[in-house]
């Protein structure tokens, strides 16, 4: 035995030394086991599609080129599996209700989706609270579905209409815009009076993800489409304001318009709109109409022969914007 190698000496310490460097070798060992079997992990993205079918796409962590991937089709409860798919992406396609399915790839990981429901259907429409009416605050509220994941969720629009049947609509809510209602909520600008309110509910499935989109106004946005996964309602007239907006959140108001102590109208409009100027008095009345044809700011002010007709004393001056008044007061010419 060497002296120059004293650890090979026969002793408690020495033997509690080679006790520690066994111990880090296993230690290791299991430290590079842990991390190749975290390699081998896997998941199912589970969606709805438009026509109200499932489908899926797995993908394993390490995703290794030439991986390959065979689907079971297994009870809820992961029992009486049988032969289904292969590929990475799947659709549900005929599968009965209460299937979970399992996606096993050549090289070994596994993954389970949630629970397959059957294909997505509306059972129950969509609706609101809150009152049908220009500057209140309204909530869309979701319909009942049956099928689909287990999981899945709902996002909900607002719309108003020019027609009955819900057509012909503006988006008043977008889920991206910022400063938004909570809720997907909206306060009911009073340029939508006498319209119809519209909420379609849009069923997603679980895994769904959203792209970041930037929004400068939920005016203007898709209007959803009813199908198999948006369920839509028509919920009634939009009745005249009676008093001023509910609430702060969501875009500015559409329409605004001011009058001068000399019978000046100045007017937004975050929509096209046509604008009416008019000033009486008892012997003379006068109108002055104007369009917008786009979203803009506008100056409307009657002609000095109106004006000299109006004479001198008090006028009592209003703006009305798409039937709407907007403001009013008395003018006095001396």
């Amino acid at each position: 035995m060497s002296a120059s190698a004293p650890w090979l000496r026969a002793g408690s310490v020495n033997i509690a030394l080679v006790r520690w460097i066994v111990c880090l070798v296993l230690m290791v060992g299991l430290s590079t086991a842990a991390r190749a079997g975290a390699t081998d992990t896997a998941r199912i993205q589970a969606v709805l599609q438009a026509d109200g079918s499932g489908g899926m796409v797995v993908n394993s962590q390490s995703n290794p080129a030439g991986e390959s991937w065979s689907w079971q089709a297994c009870a809820a409860d992961g029992s009486a599996c049988t032969p289904f798919a292969t590929g990475r992406s799947v659709a549900t396609a005929a599968a009965k209700p209460s299937t979970v399915f399992v996606a096993t790839a050549n090289d070994g990981p596994t993954a389970r989706s949630p629970v397959w429901h059957g294909a997505v259907s509306s059972s129950t429409p969509p609706s609101v609270t809150g009152a049908v009416r220009a500057n209140a605050l309204v909530a869309p509220v979701a319909g009942a579905w049956s099928g689909g994941w287990e999981g899945d969720f709902d996002h909900t629009q607002l719309s108003a209409c020019a027609s009955p049947d819900g057509s012909n609509c503006t988006t008043i809510t977008d889920q991206n815009y910022p400063g938004g209602c909570s809720h997907e909520a909206a306060v009911i600008d009073v340029a939508f009076s006498g319209s119809y309110l519209r909420v379609a509910d849009q069923r997603l499935g679980v895994d769904t993800a959203f792209p970041a989109v930037a929004v400068s106004s939920p005016y203007g946005g898709q209007v959803w489409a009813p199908g198999p996964t948006t369920s839509v309602a028509v919920v009634g007239r939009i009745a005249p304001a009676t008093g001023p907006r509910a609430a702060g959140c969501g875009p500015p108001p559409l329409l605004s318009a001011t009058l001068s102590v000399r019978g000046v109208a100045r007017v937004r409009c975050g929509l096209s709109c046509t604008i009416v100027l008019r000033a009486h008095r008892p012997s003379y009345r006068v109108r002055l109409e104007r369009t917008l044809p786009s979203p803009g700011s506008a100056t409307v002010q009657l002609p000095m022969a109106a004006i000299r007709r109006l004479g001198r004393g008090r006028a009592s001056f209003s703006v009305e914007v798409d039937g709407t008044l907007l403001a009013a007061r008395t003018v006095k010419f001396g």
